[in-house]
C-alpha cells in the first residue's frame, strides 16, 4: 500500500465527489474515478467491465433513485424472483449472483439494493447480509402467508397456527409467525411447500413495493443492461429475461 499527501483543498473537493453512505475514503472515491474495481478484482470484488460501462451503470442507478419511483427495499426480490419465473422459488444462492450480474455492487465492493439508502454492511462486503434480507421478503411474516391464503382478511377467526397471537407446534415457536399488516405476494401450503404467487400478488406489489406509483421502464432497463441506455434493445431484454407479462406491465411506467 503507497501512502500520497493530499492537501486540504484537494480533499475536500474529494468530499464533494464521493457517493453518500457507499465510500468512507478518498481511496475510494479515486478508485471510482480512475474506473478500477475494488482491490483484489474479480465480479465479486466490485464493478467490472470496461470503466466506461461502469461509470453508465453507476449514473443509470443513482437517476433511478431520484426518480419519484422509489420503490420498497422489497421490490428486489420480485425482480430476482420475475428473472427465475419461479414464482418465489428462487434459492439464496441465486441471490449474489443475480447482484454480480446486474453490477448491483458500489465501486468500493459492497452488494447494494437501489432501493436501499446505504449498501448491506458486514461480512463478505455485505454477502450475508443482502442473501438475509432478500429473502427474509420473501417469506411469510412479509407479504406472504403460510396457509396457502390469497389474503390476510379475517385472519383473526381462522385459528391459523401462524397467526402472531396464536399458538403453535414447539417446532415453530419463535418463528414462522406472518405479519397481518401486509398483503399476500407469495404463498405456500405449508413451510415446505413451493412457493407460488398470491391471486392478487400484482396489485399488492403495486401498493406495498411502487406505494401506487410505476417504475420507469426505460431507466430500469438501462440500469440493468449497461451500455444500452434507454435503447429499444435493452426494453426487449429487460422484458424477456424477466418474463414480464401483461398483468405485470402495470407496475412499470412505459418510455
Amino acid at each position: 500500500m503507497k501512502t500520497i499527501d493530499i492537501d486540504p483543498e484537494v480533499y475536500e473537493k474529494l468530499k464533494e465527489l464521493a457517493d453518500p453512505f457507499v465510500e468512507s475514503s478518498p481511496n475510494e472515491v479515486l478508485r471510482r474515478i480512475l474506473g478500477l474495481s475494488a482491490p483484489g478484482g474479480g465480479v465479486k470484488g466490485g464493478l467490472t467491465g470496461p470503466p466506461e460501462e461502469t461509470a453508465f451503470r453507476e449514473t443509470a442507478w443513482a437517476e433511478l433513485r431520484r426518480s419519484e419511483a422509489r420503490a420498497h427495499p422489497g421490490f428486489l426480490t420480485f425482480l430476482i424472483d420475475k428473472h427465475k419465473a419461479a414464482g418465489g422459488g428462487f434459492s439464496t444462492a441465486d441471490i449474489v449472483p443475480f447482484m454480480d450480474r446486474f453490477n448491483l455492487v458500489t465501486p468500493s465492493g459492497f452488494y447494494r439494493n437501489p432501493w436501499m439508502e446505504r449498501p448491506y454492511g458486514g461480512r463478505k462486503r455485505g454477502k450475508m447480509s443482502c442473501e438475509g434480507s432478500v429473502e427474509q421478503y420473501r417469506q411469510c411474516r412479509h407479504y406472504g402467508c403460510w396457509g396457502g391464503r390469497d389474503s390476510k382478511d379475517g385472519c383473526d377467526e381462522l385459528g391459523c397456527r401462524y397467526h402472531p397471537r396464536n399458538p403453535c407446534p414447539e417446532s415453530c415457536v419463535g418463528r414462522n409467525k406472518c405479519d397481518l399488516r401486509k398483503g399476500v405476494i407469495w404463498k405456500r401450503q405449508s413451510p415446505l411447500a413451493p412457493y407460488t404467487f398470491g391471486k392478487d400478488y400484482v396489485e399488492i406489489v403495486r401498493s406495498e413495493f411502487l406505494k401506487g406509483r410505476t417504475i420507469p421502464l426505460g431507466l430500469l432497463a438501462g440500469a440493468f443492461y449497461g451500455g444500452e441506455e434507454e435503447s429499444e434493445r435493452a426494453l426487449i431484454q429487460f422484458v424477456k429475461e424477466f418474463h414480464i407479462d401483461e398483468r405485470e406491465r402495470v407496475l412499470f411506467q412505459p418510455s
